[in-house]
């Protein structure tokens, strides 16, 4: 059996010393010898949680696999042990394309959208297309209630449950291209299907439920966009419960050609966030972008962060946290050899501003976060997937690594993971008042920062947001900072006393 070394910590807690750091997140992997991919968690009433994934393995943990990859799902109780498992598919290949497509259903069972070449084992559909859309409603335990297909040459990006009504599906279709709808009844009965047409080559990402209606976000071919220039675009539309048009819109982005809306959030004030990565055709660099929308599509705001200056890097999922801050995961990789990916997670306050990016990173060539959700108190669950096998994984985070130990047998090539993260991304802007016994005031501050300890301070060193250590003062029983030449934002300050215990702490600069 392979070895996976995994560093797993208290990712970031609100006031610590580099040297009492013990408490480790727990962390479990399911899969069997083949190839097993994470894509969707949900908490479940019981306090368990429901697993949809893709898996080629027939053994171990994943069974009755149909016939190449199958639609996994896997019911885990509180203690993340397996409760049941089940295998969906045929003959040929059934796979998932987003995080988007499981879904709880009112009645306590549960729903996916996949996509399928199959006609035979599970698989019923009338459509004599090469692919189309499977969408299977299982109950409580798995068992198969009712199934539908859509004929597309694409694939589901998302599904959504209509409180007391149905559900509703989108896709993505080519020839002819454009964005697809539809609506099924409690029964799985198609309502309604909605074809929108973009020009040239589109791509759906996700849907939501918005104002008696739905909101739709996709792409559009960046080298036609209507600006007439090689600019990408990002398209949302809103349409009514019946799938009409309410508005429409383009957001383009110049100077950039490669645009890929991953998400779209609605705020607690009714304005929509969309989470998208931008690049260029011919460069490795890559951003983050999230656009804020009032409720007929008008431009709010938009913030770009740095993304990463290689391919693999993407947003895979977000939530509105429980503290009003966005949280998202994905995948990101920097200068690596070999294209080697790392689960990545990044924090922004309510106004789209960069509070902490981090990394949990592996040595494989394939380490991706799939979706993250929130437990509460600032705990948040992670399901993905990870090639890691027998190499040692890091958690990474700013501004230190610190790196604790853990071991897990790799079940085969790709393994299901699924971790939690204690405090992800959290640094409070309190004074310290324990690790290193250290004071740190005003806080937010403005132009002096005052630093009180009964031991002696010989190194302090300021870090932005994005890790890039922008003050660095080395001398003997440092007491003050200078703070004015700081740009207004967040900052994460690294203290050093004289027997080099680190302390760590977040403050703002106002």
């Amino acid at each position: 059996m392979k070895k996976i070394f995994l560093l797993l910590a208290n990712l970031i807690m609100c006031s610590f010393s580099a040297q009492s750091i013990n408490n480790l997140a727990w962390f479990k992997n399911y899969g069997g010898t083949g190839e097993d991919y994470g894509y969707s968690i949900k908490k479940t009433p019981d306090n368990g949680y429901i697993i949809l994934g893709a898996s080629n393995s027939n053994n171990n943990d994943i069974t009755n696999n149909h016939g190449q990859d199958d639609i996994v799902l896997i019911k885990l109780d509180q203690n993340k042990n397996i409760v049941w498992q089940k295998s969906y598919g045929g003959s040929k290949r059934e796979w998932l394309q987003t995080s988007k497509t499981l879904q709880i259903t009112e009645d306590g069972g549960f729903i996916f959208a996949s996509t399928t070449n199959s006609n035979d084992g599970d698989v019923v559909r009338q459509s004599s297309a090469e692919a189309s859309i499977w969408i299977v409603k299982v109950d409580s335990q798995g068992n198969i209630q009712w199934q539908n297909s859509l004929p597309v040459t694409s694939g589901a990006s998302a599904v959504k449950v209509i409180p007391n009504e149905g559900y509703i599906i989108a896709g993505s279709g080519f020839s002819p291209n454009n964005f697809r709808l539809a609506k099924l009844d409690l029964t799985g009965n198609i309502l309604w299907q909605k074809s929108y047409s973009v020009p040239y080559y589109t791509e759906v990402s996700d849907v939501q439920l918005y104002n008696s209606g739905f909101i739709l976000i996709g792409t559009k071919d960046t080298a036609q966009s209507s600006s007439g220039t090689p600019d990408c675009e990002l398209r949302v539309i809103n349409v009514d419960m019946n799938g009409g048009v309410i508005w429409e819109k383009n957001y383009v982005y110049q100077n950039y050609t490669k645009n890929s809306p991953k998400t779209v959030m609605v705020n607690p004030d009714g304005t929509l966030l969309i989470t998208a990565v931008i690049g260029m055709t011919y460069s490795s660099v890559y951003k983050g972008l999230l656009l804020k929308l009032d409720a007929l599509g008008n431009t709010v705001w938009q913030k770009e962060f740095p993304g990463s200056e290689d391919s693999h890097f993407t947003i895979t999922s977000s939530i509105i946290s429980q503290n009003n801050e966005y949280i998202l995961s994905g995948t990101k990789a920097d200068h690596y050899p070999n294209d080697i990916s790392d689960f990545w997670f990044g924090k922004f306050d309510i106004n789209g501003n960069v509070i902490s990016q981090q990394v949990i990173r592996g040595n494989s060539n394939y380490d991706y976060a799939n979706e993250i959700i929130e437990e509460g108190n600032n705990q948040f669950t992670v399901l993905g997937s990870s090639a890691s096998g027998s190499l040692r994984n890091i958690i990474s985070f700013f501004p230190p690594q610190i790196q604790v130990l853990m071991t897990l047998s790799n079940k085969g090539n790709t393994d299901m993971v699924l971790f939690k993260l204690s405090d992800v991304l959290t640094l409070d802007t309190k004074e310290i008042s324990k690790s290193g016994g250290f004071k740190i005031y005003p806080n937010p501050v403005k132009n002096i920062i005052n630093i009180k300890s009964d031991k002696r301070i010989s190194t302090v060193n300021i870090y932005a947001a994005d890790g890039k250590l922008v003050s660095q003062h080395h001398e003997d029983n440092i007491k003050l900072i200078d703070a004015s030449s700081l740009m207004i934002g967040n900052y994460f300050i690294e203290i050093i006393d004289s027997n080099n215990i680190k302390t760590f702490k977040k403050i703002i600069k106002k």
